[in-house]
């Protein structure tokens, strides 16, 4: 009892339990602005390790924040510091037709469903030209596709280029059966125009983000699309983190559309996080071809000066990495191999 008395009047229990009580205090703060960042709807959606990580980024880079008196003032300025990455992230891309594409979904559902049962009464039947009524639900299926894409800004503005964009991809890479999409969004929808570039049976696909609810959605998506050849998977997952990357299969290739201007931060690491996680696929041999993209836009719709990124060209060929190049109105592809 004697020993236990003198233990906690010693200064290396009292230094523990202020070190203890610092962790304690700090990880209940962290909590609390997690909590206030997702209570705006825009952000509710998104992965709490996710948006844990950028609190604990901001509060590394800014250590003296926290040193300041007035905690109110503080909080608010973190918070809105920390919405402000997310949205650059994520909810930057969104339109006000999000809350719409679940509609969308239920048509689309509906619609396939309904071909299914025609196909199989006119084989029954033994109709001579089911074709006409097949036709009319595919029309119907490609404009439901469209309007769900229309959801959010960048496959929106892919709309009219997607055909063209996935028929140069594969002019170069050949057709693939795995793709994984980094930072997909809901760029999965796309498939029936990689349906129409790439002749295959069955595509396998990943799909990786950091909005949960574009995760299920893409779930649900590919559960009525697996009677088209469609079979995939949607997942939480923080890209950022390269450790990630080990549990994940090969791919014949990624989609990286649009995503290393969001990932890449300004600070002066030696290797940027796209670089990082570019040469871990490509050197360890887990996929062929990375496809990379870049908007020539800014977010207000301004054509950008340097639409080619020289800077990203110059890593590539600093890691003996071959790359070709097309683009569209709104968008400058690279796709990447060794």
């Amino acid at each position: 009892m004697l020993r236990l008395k003198q233990l906690k009047h010693s200064k290396l229990y009292k230094l523990w339990i202020a070190v203890y009580k610092m962790i304690h205090n700090s990880q209940t703060e962290i909590e609390q602005i997690l909590k206030k960042v997702k209570q705006n709807k825009k952000y509710k959606s998104i992965s709490d390790e996710v948006v844990r990580k950028e609190i604990e980024s901001y509060l590394n880079s800014n250590p003296e924040i926290i040193k300041q008196t007035d905690k109110k003032k503080i909080f608010k300025k973190i918070i809105n510091e920390i919405r402000t990455r997310l949205h650059r992230l994520s909810a930057g891309y969104q339109t006000k037709g999000k809350n719409k594409r679940e509609t969308y979904l239920d048509e689309l559902k509906k619609i396939i469903n309904s071909e299914q049962v025609n196909k199989k009464s006119s084989q029954e039947t033994h109709q001579k030209n089911p074709q006409e009524k097949i036709l009319e639900n595919t029309n119907k299926c490609i404009d439901i596709t469209n309007k769900i894409l229309s959801t959010n800004i960048s496959t929106k503005e892919r709309l009219k280029d997607y055909y063209f964009i996935y028929n140069e991809i594969f002019k170069i890479t050949g057709n693939p059966k795995i793709i994984a999409d980094l930072g997909a969004g809901i760029n999965p929808v796309s498939f029936p125009y990689i349906k129409q570039a790439n002749n295959l049976d069955l595509l396998i696909y990943y799909a990786y983000d950091i909005d949960n609810d574009d995760i299920k959605f893409i779930n649900d998506y590919f559960k009525i699309m697996s009677k088209f050849g469609l079979e995939g998977k949607a997942e939480i997952i923080d890209i950022t983190n390269i450790n990630n990357f080990d549990k994940l299969t090969k791919f014949d290739m990624i989609f990286m559309f649009k995503l290393v201007d969001l990932i890449d931060t300004k600070s002066k690491k030696k290797k940027k996080i796209s670089e990082q996680i570019i040469t871990y696929f490509l050197k360890n041999n887990k996929t062929k071809f990375i496809i990379v993209s870049f908007s020539t836009k800014t977010l207000s719709g301004k054509s950008m000066k340097l639409p080619k990124r020289k800077g990203f060209e110059l890593m590539l060929l600093r890691n003996n990495l071959k790359f070709k190049v097309f683009s569209t109105d709104n968008e400058v592809f690279y796709v990447v191999s060794e």
